[in-house]
């Protein structure tokens, strides 16, 4: 069986549960016995990134890497809002993936990249609620859903806020290889699935 390749960006200031809940998920994934994912980090280089609390990490591929994702997670941080939404070339490479990758998926405020990518257009979205009014702002045709852990629009998702990215990872598990599976990973990962 092939395993789906999910990346997941990461960048200096990423919160760490962001990136490292899905992550988690997505690794322990199994069916009778095979693992279903091939799941790493991407950085825009394979030098160095510092998280939100220091954790330092380096990234396994880059953007010059071919990738063939079949989904990305792009957590959030607050290197979101201090050099993430105003690199060009972060924004560039999202939008060059929205056209190859078959699920793009947010966690946090990584919404607010997928906003300011166009990906959110007349969508329905969610992001931290502190951060929903500021998604509004770079995406002003969002239909913002509050009080909810993700939000499935199809190609693309979006979650509440850190720990919600399990939820997201867990529902894109059953989305793509039924709930059963889903729930078997939740309990190798000893979470309560939503």
């Amino acid at each position: 069986m092939n395993k789906m390749k999910v990346g997941i960006y990461i960048f200096d200031g990423v919160e760490v549960l962001d990136f490292a809940g899905p992550f988690e998920v997505f690794s322990r994934a199994t069916l009778k016995g095979q693992n279903l994912f091939e799941v790493f980090t991407i950085g825009k280089t394979n030098t160095q990134i510092n998280t939100y609390n220091n954790l330092k990490l380096i990234p396994e591929k880059s953007f010059s890497d071919a990738l063939a994702l079949d989904v990305l997670i792009v957590p959030g941080g607050s290197g979101i809002q201090k050099h993430e939404l105003q690199d060009s070339n972060t924004l560039d490479w999202i939008k060059a993936q929205s056209k190859k990758v078959p699920v793009i998926a947010s966690v946090c405020t990584g919404a607010l990249l997928l906003g300011a990518c166009g990906l959110l257009n007349n969508k329905k979205a969610t992001t931290h609620h502190e951060h929903l009014e500021e998604l509004k702002s770079i995406c002003p045709s969002v239909e913002l859903v509050k009080n909810t852990p993700f939000v499935d629009q199809g190609n693309v998702l979006s979650s509440a806020g850190i720990a919600t990215g399990i939820d997201l990872s867990l529902h894109l598990v059953a989305r793509l290889f039924g709930e059963a599976v889903a729930v078997a990973t939740a309990e190798k990962i000893a979470y309560k699935k939503s």
